[in-house]
C-alpha cells in the first residue's frame, strides 16, 4: 500500500480533495501522513480537514502536528483527536552553535553592518521573521516610537532581518513598513536589513542584545526564540501558541500580550 508524505495544509487539502472527487481512483488506498505546521487562521482552515478525517473510517489520514498548539487548534476545529500526534519541531543544536562561533570568529556581522550603515556601536534588538502582518513587525515599530519618544533609544538600534520572505498576499507590506518608519521618525533608528545569507542571520544573533517575535497570530513553533536562546540572547515573545510550551515568563524570556506596543516597550525597555 503506498504511502504519502505532506507538509503543511494545502497539500494535504488537495489530495484529501482529490480522492473526494474521485481522481485517486487508482490510489483509492494511498495511505496519508500530513504535518501541520501552521495554526493561524484554524477554524477556517482545518474545517474541511476535520471534514474529510472524520469521514476516512478506515482511518487511512493520520497528521503530526509541529507543537501542542498546533495539535490544539486540530482537535478543536473538529479532527479527532487519536488522527494527530504531536512531534515537536527539531533544530540541530550542534549545527546552530557552529553557525554562531564561525561568524562571530569571521566577523560575519560587519558586512551587514557596513551595507546596511548600522552605527558602529549600539544595542541591537533583533526581529527575525518574515514580513508579513501577522508577525507583528508594526507592534515593535510602535513600541520603539514610545522608547524613543522618552530618549531611550538614543543608542539602540531595531533592526528586521527576513528580506525576500515575503507573501503574495500582502506585496506592499514592506513598503507599508517603511513608511510607518519614516512617518514615526524612525529612520535609522529601526532598519529593514537587506536579503542576508545563512551565514549573516546567525551573525545578526551574535550582534543582538535582545531578540523579539511580537506575532499576532499564534506561532506553531517559533524557530526564532529558539535560536536567539541558544545564542544567548535574551527574548521577548507574545503569549500564544507554541512559544509557550517552551518559554517561562520572567525565567526563560518575557511574555507579551499579542498587538500590545506598549508591553513590548516596557519589555524592552526593563531589558
Amino acid at each position: 500500500m503506498p504511502d504519502l508524505l505532506l507538509q503543511n495544509t494545502n497539500p494535504i487539502v488537495s489530495v484529501l480533495k482529490a480522492r473526494q472527487f474521485g481522481l485517486l481512483d487508482e490510489a483509492e488506498e494511498l495511505r496519508v501522513m500530513g504535518v501541520v505546521h501552521d495554526g493561524a487562521d484554524a477554524e477556517r482552515r482545518f474545517g474541511y480537514l476535520a471534514q474529510r478525517i472524520a469521514a476516512d473510517t478506515g482511518g487511512m489520514v493520520q497528521l503530526i502536528a509541529v507543537s501542542e498548539s498546533v495539535r490544539r487548534a486540530l482537535v478543536d476545529a473538529g479532527v479527532p483527536g487519536r488522527r494527530v500526534r504531536t512531534v515537536l519541531n527539531g533544530l540541530d543544536v550542534g549545527h546552530f552553535e557552529d553557525r554562531l562561533r564561525q561568524a562571530r570568529a569571521d566577523g560575519v556581522f560587519a558586512r551587514v553592518r557596513d551595507r546596511n550603515r548600522l552605527p558602529a556601536k549600539c544595542r541591537i534588538v533583533l526581529v527575525s521573521a518574515r514580513r508579513v502582518p501577522w508577525k507583528g513587525h508594526e507592534d515593535v515599530i510602535r513600541a520603539a516610537a514610545r522608547l524613543d519618544e522618552r530618549g531611550l533609544l538614543e543608542d539602540t538600534v531595531v533592526l528586521f532581518n527576513g528580506a525576500g520572505l515575503l507573501d503574495t498576499r500582502y506585496p506592499n507590506h514592506e513598503d507599508d513598513l517603511t513608511q510607518a518608519i519614516a512617518d514615526l521618525g524612525l529612520t535609522g533608528k529601526v532598519v529593514l536589513l537587506d536579503e542576508l545569507s545563512s551565514e549573516e542571520v546567525a551573525a545578526c544573533y551574535t550582534a543582538a542584545h535582545v531578540a523579539v517575535l511580537a506575532s499576532r497570530e499564534p506561532e506553531p513553533f517559533g524557530y526564532a526564540n529558539v535560536e536567539a536562546m541558544l545564542a544567548g540572547v535574551p527574548v521577548i515573545a507574545t503569549g500564544h501558541g507554541g512559544p509557550l510550551e517552551y518559554i517561562d515568563d520572567e525565567t526563560s524570556g518575557l511574555v507579551v500580550p499579542p498587538a500590545a506596543p506598549n508591553a513590548i516597550a516596557a519589555a524592552l525597555e526593563r531589558l
